[in-house]
């Protein structure tokens, strides 16, 4: 089923359409803009996608279709973790709830709250784009007793969404401690995408 153009002349991709096919390939470049401002290359591959799942190479990042993060470097996400729902448009509003299991069990309760704040033209390495622009604040708050942290960790991020394939283009993100120091700060933008055959 084909999706309608929306008022900003947009057809986004057909809600219930699968995002992903395996062959699906995607080449970012992410930048340390705390410590280094050391530049990390890294290729994101389909290698497994099923109605309901998503699996990339190196087995650290599980999506499902509608782009719900299952589970990343950071841990597994009961329910997953939302950034960017099929009816995305200008102006819309959600919070995305979840628990996420670390690698060392210990379990954090996190959410998002997010809006889509523009409608921009934005240029990356992989080209020219327009594309929504997400804003997003949340938190995490450790259930277990074994972390020697105080309070809860803030977060924001900004990223921009190509609307036509639903493929992330630039995003930045930080990460607060107890006590508001900034402790993770990173930037990344698409180099280059591969998508195979629909």
């Amino acid at each position: 089923m084909e999706a309608a153009a929306g008022a900003n002349g947009i057809k986004p991709l057909a809600s219930g359409t699968n995002r992903y096919v395996v062959g699906d390939k995607y080449v970012y470049e992410e930048v340390d803009r705390l410590k280094s401002g050391a530049v990390r290359r890294y290729t994101s591959r389909v290698v497994l996608a099923t109605d309901d799942r998503v699996e990339f190479a190196g087995g650290n990042l599980v999506l499902d279709q509608m782009g719900n993060i299952l589970q990343n470097r950071t841990g597994i996400k009961k329910p997953g973790l939302l950034k960017a729902p099929a009816d995305i448009a200008l102006g819309k509003r959600w919070r995305t709830a979840y628990t996420n299991t670390r690698p060392d069990g210990e379990a954090v309760a996190s959410y998002w709250d997010f809006r889509v704040v523009a409608l921009e033209e934005i240029q990356v390495p992989a080209g020219s784009f327009r594309a929504f622009k997400i804003e997003g604040n949340g938190a995490d708050k450790f259930i277990g007793r074994r972390t020697p942290l105080d309070g809860e960790l803030a977060s924001r991020q900004f990223f921009w969404i190509d609307p036509l394939t639903m493929i992330e283009l630039r995003g930045e993100q930080e990460l607060r401690d107890g006590k508001g120091k900034i402790t993770y700060h990173v930037y990344r933008e698409l180099v280059s995408y591969e998508r195979a055959p629909r």
